[in-house]
Order: structure tokens, then C-alpha cells, then sequence
């Protein structure tokens, strides 16, 4: 049992090791992205197909560094992906999505999530 008392659901993430790097690889390819608005801020969704069946921890993983402008915000859809049977694209299929506030669209003009094979990219 945890010496730390209970925090309910976010016990989960107290186990969790921080100091652990990404290990996640991009996801083979990228079939479809939109961006919806909401109030304070938008919505990133991706869906993509890894190259293999069983990906999991999927997720938008933001690219920092000077790879670009800085009026694009850019991502990579990722997952760890275990060695397993390749199946059918539909049944790989992965979804992520990430939210993305006001402030940090003010100077965005242009939204792109890479893969391991291809760029979808949404304009404002």
C-alpha cells in the first residue's frame, strides 16, 4: 500500500515515473486531423494508423526547438508500439487529440502533426 495518503483518481499519475524519457515512436501514418473551436481555445483531433495492432499511450507530442517558424505549432502523433501481428488498418486505427488555448493560438497562423510518413496541416 502507498505511504501517501489517497488523492482518488490521480493515484494513478503519483505512480508514475517523471523522470522516465519518451520512448514513443511516431505512428506510421496520419489519415485525418481537424480543429475545432471552443470557447477559450481549440481543439486538435488526429486520427492515425500505426504500422502494427496494440499501439497504446497515444498521444500529441508537441516538437519545441527551432525545427520551424514560430507561427507554427507543431506535433507528432506517437504511441509505444509493441511487436505484434500487423492486422488491418481498421483495426490499428488510433485517435489523439489535444487542447490548445486562446493565448497560445494569438500568434499561430498555421497547426501541423507529423508522422512517421506523411504531414497533415490545418491553416487558421
Amino acid at each position: 500500500r502507498d505511504s501517501v495518503a489517497s488523492r482518488g483518481l490521480g493515484d494513478v499519475y503519483k505512480r508514475q515515473r517523471p523522470d522516465r524519457p519518451d520512448e514513443r515512436t511516431p505512428v506510421a501514418q496520419i489519415t485525418e486531423m481537424t480543429v475545432d473551436r471552443l470557447p477559450g481555445g481549440a481543439i486538435v483531433r488526429v486520427t492515425g494508423v500505426p504500422s502494427r495492432q496494440g499501439a497504446y499511450n497515444v498521444g500529441l507530442k508537441a516538437v519545441d526547438g527551432p525545427e520551424g517558424p514560430d507561427d507554427v505549432l507543431r506535433y507528432v502523433l506517437v504511441a509505444d508500439q509493441p511487436v505484434r501481428p500487423v492486422g488491418t488498418a481498421a483495426s490499428r486505427q488510433v485517435v489523439a487529440a489535444v487542447r490548445v488555448s486562446d493565448q497560445d493560438l494569438a500568434t499561430i497562423k498555421r497547426i501541423e502533426v507529423l508522422s512517421a510518413s506523411n504531414i497533415l496541416t490545418s491553416r487558421r
